[in-house]
């Protein structure tokens, strides 16, 4: 049997769930049945770890991903994006040069918008297949909906962002098809956590957060909710684990963490980790894991904590209601609403027998429908559909 190629494009230039998710796919893809390329951004973060995939070709290029200095919609940003446009230019042709010569079959892109945009250039250059991963709630752009239009299959990760785009693009969009997310449920429960170096007690508990630190990941609201829960469980401990990207509007969010927690006096109680490159480490740490997102397209770090046993506090919006089973695999909560997520926090910190039963029945909803088995499979079906239409 012929093997399709497949030309994938990555244009982050740091590690974030994307990232995550795909380079989980290209470790998993059949090399019997596909040959793998990526296209990924030369001198990035991601370009490290996609190296030591073995089968897989890294084409290196400069897709003038933007420094987090200038990200966002400002006039920095827009003055960088038209000094970049040969530089992008540049790319477009090499990688269009590559798809001819090499003979790809299919391009993969997410919904990154420098991804996108290539992704687009590439399908009217070549007329080649296009597969578009979506892994974040509907931008109505012209961009993307003419990519939209062009892609010849199109993956959502949860349902309701697959009813985000019908309600945003029209009903088109009802050909979306949901793969979720998966993860290995082989997670290692032994090993170092950050109590001791953090100076936490064995028997205390800890809750923790992560995600990239930015308004709508609902930060603000976990600390507000922990200076409630401190109130009435003071040997309760918390981390939050993410770094600092710069978006317009996000200028020194960490800061603003920080001050807030000091004048809600939990400051001695909160422990910002910034970005954590062995996440296995914070979940053996925590006994409770909180995403109080204001919505969440999926949530890998709903379902990675899960994998760990431990019960999680998500919010009601986006696809986390497609995880969470309340009071069954964790708990739901309102967003934006620090009360509400105080209060359930607080049955779990309270309630060890709770936390575990939850934890058990949490990490069982991973094993049976989010596994990466689970996902590379469908992914490799809508692959080898869509290259023999």
């Amino acid at each position: 049997m012929k093997k399709q190629k497949i030309l994938f494009l990555d244009t982050n230039d740091e590690i974030g769930g994307v990232f995550t998710v795909l380079l989980s796919l290209l470790e998993r893809l059949d090399r019997e049945r596909f040959s793998l390329v990526l296209a990924c951004e030369k001198g990035g973060k991601p370009e490290a770890e996609f190296a030591g995939i073995d089968g897989l070709k890294i084409v290196r290029c400069r897709f003038g991903t933007k420094p987090d200095g200038v990200a966002g919609t400002g006039l920095a940003s827009k003055i960088f994006d038209l000094l970049r446009l040969p530089l992008l230019a540049w790319t477009v042709l090499r990688l269009w040069l590559l798809i001819v010569v090499s003979g790809t079959d299919i391009v993969y892109t997410s919904d990154k918008v420098r991804s996108v945009l290539v992704a687009g250039l590439l399908k009217t250059l070549t007329g080649k297949k296009l597969v578009y991963h979506i892994h974040g709630m509907c931008v109505p752009s012209r961009l993307n909906r003419a990519v939209l239009e062009k892609s010849d299959a199109i993956l959502a990760n949860s349902a309701a962002t697959k009813k985000d785009f019908i309600r945003l693009i029209g009903i088109d969009m009802a050909r979306i098809e949901v793969v979720h997310n998966g993860i290995s449920a082989a997670v290692q429960f032994d090993g170092p956590d950050l109590r001791e170096g953090l100076g936490i007690a064995a028997d205390a508990v800890v809750v923790g957060i992560f995600s990239r630190l930015t308004p709508n990941k609902g930060q603000e609201e976990f600390v507000r909710a922990a200076a409630i829960v401190a109130a009435a469980a003071p040997e309760t401990r918390f981390v939050v684990a993410g770094d600092a990207s710069i978006y317009d509007g996000n200028e020194n969010f960490r800061d603003r963490l920080e001050n807030l927690a000091r004048e809600l006096d939990v400051e001695e109680k909160i422990d910002f980790l910034g970005f954590c490159s062995d996440m296995n480490a914070v979940y053996r740490t925590i006994d409770v894991a909180v995403n109080a997102a204001w919505e969440e397209a999926f949530g890998m770090v709903v379902i990675e904590p899960m994998a760990f046993c431990r019960p999680v506090v998500g919010t009601d919006s986006g696809g986390i209601p497609e995880i969470i089973d309340h009071g069954r695999t964790g708990l739901l909560v309102p967003p934006r609403d620090p009360e509400q997520l105080a209060q359930a926090i607080g049955e779990l910190v309270k309630d060890e027998e709770k936390r575990r039963t939850i934890g058990t029945a949490a990490r069982k909803t991973v094993e049976q429908r989010f596994s990466i088995e689970a996902q590379v499979e469908k992914v490799e079906g809508i692959l080898a559909e869509t290259g023999s239409r």
